[in-house]
Formats: structure tokens, C-alpha cells, sequence
């Protein structure tokens, strides 16, 4: 990899933390910070339809606004293909992530403090998985695996979730943390990875480290309702901001006229 980072003209990176340690592991290299641009009309529109279509009722755009109805029909609409015993309370809240559900993504630990914050607070609350099982989950009711989910139920899950937990300690972008904060939901996640604290330095999220911070940003997210509100801002602002089609066009242009190559139109 070396070698072939110092043969090329430029290097692209999705983010400066991924810039900062190819540079520690491979020396100084040419090259430019150019995140990839999101069609912001995708994520609007499918979880404004997918909302409409399972409620019948207006969607207000943010996690924060929908009522607790929208997350009822949400778990309901994407869980319908479960068996009956299996299918989620819809009216609990919850936390979400989705992706592959592994040990390295955080998600044994993300278990074990789950159920640590459940037993020590007694607090109602769901931890919803969906994607790529690859970790056997406890036989508990709090904890339930949705299976794959199409783009549309995703979206409607993650807008309706309280906040979205990204605990993986290495991570070079996340879009399920970009997604999020699109979206307007609150993001939970692993302090031990540069590129998500660099995500929720918009203030759109959290972090943690071990468990007791866990339990602490958790229960802080759960309960101060004018926090999630101008997180949800936040974060959909720096998204909207840091992901552009026009930002990265303009960011590649600049790569390649430096090394003489066509720009984008």
C-alpha cells in the first residue's frame, strides 16, 4: 500500500482523519480531502413517502417531531415479515443500528452495555438491529434483529429511533452516521475513532468510551428533549454543508487541474 500511495499523482481521502493517518503511516503525501457528495433528495423524499405511506399522516422531517405513532409504524412496516412472537412492541422506544453485526463493529460491547444501562436504570427501551448478523444475540425481548431491511424502511427506521448507535472503534467515513444526521437523528458513538468524533464535532451526536460514559450520553440523549432538537439541526446542517454535490465537485476540480487532468463539468 506504500508503495502504491507514492506511485500515484494524488490521493483522495474521505475525511482529514483518514488524511492525518495515512500521513503518520506513510509520510507526506499529495493530495486533497474530498468527501463524497450525497443526493440529499434520496434520503427527503423516500422517508417522507415511506413515512406517509405506512401513517397516513404528514411527516414533520425530523426524528425529534415524529410522534409515537411514526415509530410504531416504522418497526411495524419493517418487521412484518418477522413471526408474530419475534415482532418489536411498537410502542417502546429505541435505539438502532444497522450494518454488520459483529464484534469488530462494536457491537458485543454495544450489547453488553445495553443491557448493563437496562438492568441499572429499568428504563423501556429496545436496541434494534438490522443487516448482516454475524454475532449470536442474547434470547432477550429488549434486543431484536429486523433482518435486511430495504432503503426506504432503513430510513424510516432511523428517522423514528431515538438516537443511532455507531460503536465501532475504526472507521474511515460511517455513512450510517452521515445518514443519520441527515436525517435528523442523534448519533451514539465509539470516542476511541477519529473520523466519527470528527462527525459529531457538528454537535449531532455523542461520544463514549467505556461504560459509564455510555450510560451517561444515553441517558442524556433519552431525556433532554431540547438537546435532540438542536442536535437533530446540527447535524443535518453539517451534513448538508460537508456533503454537497457542489463542495466535492469543486474539491476535485482543485486535485485535478493540479495534476493536468479534465475537470468535472
Amino acid at each position: 500500500y506504500r508503495f502504491m500511495a507514492r506511485s500515484v499523482d494524488a490521493l483522495l481521502w474521505n475525511t482529514a482523519s483518514e488524511r492525518d493517518l495515512c500521513h503518520r503511516i506513510w509520510g507526506a503525501l499529495p493530495g486533497e480531502v474530498v468527501p463524497p457528495a450525497l443526493n440529499f433528495n434520496a434520503y427527503t423524499d423516500s422517508g417522507k413517502s415511506e413515512l406517509l405511506n405506512v401513517t397516513g399522516s404528514r411527516h414533520a422531517g425530523s426524528a425529534i417531531e415524529q410522534s409515537s405513532d411514526v415509530a410504531a409504524a416504522a418497526l411495524m412496516e419493517t418487521a412484518h415479515h418477522e413471526s408474530e412472537s419475534d415482532e418489536p412492541n411498537a410502542s417502546i422506544p429505541y435505539i438502532l443500528f444497522c450494518g454488520r453485526i459483529d464484534a469488530g463493529k462494536g457491537c458485543a460491547q454495544l450489547i453488553e452495555f445495553f443491557l448493563e444501562y437496562r438492568r441499572q436504570t429499568g428504563q423501556v427501551l429496545h436496541l434494534i438491529f438490522t443487516g448482516n448478523l454475524q454475532l449470536r444475540l442474547p434470547a432477550v425481548d429488549d434486543i431484536r434483529y429486523l433482518g435486511y431491511v430495504t432503503e426506504e424502511r432503513k430510513h424510516a427506521l432511523i428517522r423514528a429511533a431515538r438516537c443511532v448507535v455507531v460503536p465501532s472503534p475504526y472507521e474511515s467515513l460511517s455513512y450510517l452516521a452521515i445518514e443519520s444526521l441527515l436525517m435528523g437523528t442523534p448519533v451514539l458513538v465509539n470516542a476511541h475513532s477519529p473520523v466519527l468524533m470528527e462527525h459529531i464535532a457538528s454537535g449531532g451526536g455523542l461520544s463514549y468510551v467505556d461504560y459509564e460514559s455510555f450510560a451517561r450520553a444515553l441517558q442524556h440523549i433519552l431525556s433532554d428533549h431540547e438537546w435532540r432538537v438542536e442536535a437533530s439541526r446540527n447535524g443535518s446542517r453539517y451534513v448538508r454543508r460537508q456533503y454537497a454535490p457542489d463542495r466535492m465537485r469543486s474539491q476535485m476540480n482543485r486535485v485535478l487541474e493540479r495534476i493536468g487532468a479534465p475537470l468535472l463539468s
